[in-house]
């Protein structure tokens, strides 16, 4: 079974793919729904040639998040995932695409909103964030080359 297909089971959905733009060379996100770009608790994972190549998960609007990999910082100041993943996305952009799950407590039958991030329990006065959780747990399950755990 590919990659592709058990994101798919776990919920995930198409949501967009990678270009590059003539006039500035640079590679662009293409979301396929306008709402998509306000969604927030998102996990999102990239993939190129149906293999997961990176998950991760945004709190802040999912189009600042993507906005990151567009617009890497180089050195002092930028995250090394972001320019990497920039450069991989610039070699063969019509092969990336971008997969969502938004993480709603709808999903879970349970659950509440505080401070915009999903919560299901408390562990004294800590929360705990769903989406964080589920990120960590779909990178043991799949392994992308460009996550660390």
């Amino acid at each position: 079974m590919s990659q592709l297909h058990q994101l798919t089971q776990f919920g995930f959905r198409h949501a967009g793919y990678w270009s590059i733009e003539s006039h500035t060379q640079k590679i662009k996100f293409n979301i396929l729904s306008t709402d998509d770009l306000k969604l927030t608790n998102v996990i999102y994972a990239f993939t190129c040639s149906n293999e997961v190549q990176y998950i991760g998960k945004t709190v802040r609007d999912l189009k600042s998040r993507l906005s990151g990999y567009r617009n890497p910082k180089e050195g002092k100041g930028g995250t090394t995932t972001n320019y990497g993943i920039n450069q991989e996305i610039k070699k063969s952009p019509s092969q990336w695409d971008i997969h969502l799950l938004h993480v709603t407590s709808e999903q879970l039958g349970y659950g509440i909103i505080d401070n915009n991030t999903l919560t299901i329990e408390r562990f004294g006065n800590i929360q705990i964030n769903l989406a964080e959780g589920l990120e960590r747990s779909l990178i043991r399950a799949f392994t992308p080359r460009h996550n660390k755990l």
